[in-house]
């Protein structure tokens, strides 16, 4: 376990610079597929 002071930690990664670009696009990607769950009834019997 590290003894490090947690406060002082910091990231070595940096957020790429297009970030925000991609995950606008994703979002775009995934608002375009409707939302219309459906039921139904399965021939499984117990």
């Amino acid at each position: 376990m590290s003894t490090r002071d947690p406060s002082t930690y910091e990231l070595t990664l940096k957020k790429p610079d297009d970030f925000d670009a991609f995950w606008a696009n994703v979002m775009t990607e995934a608002n375009a597929v409707p939302l219309n769950p459906s039921l139904t009834p399965s021939a499984y019997a117990q």
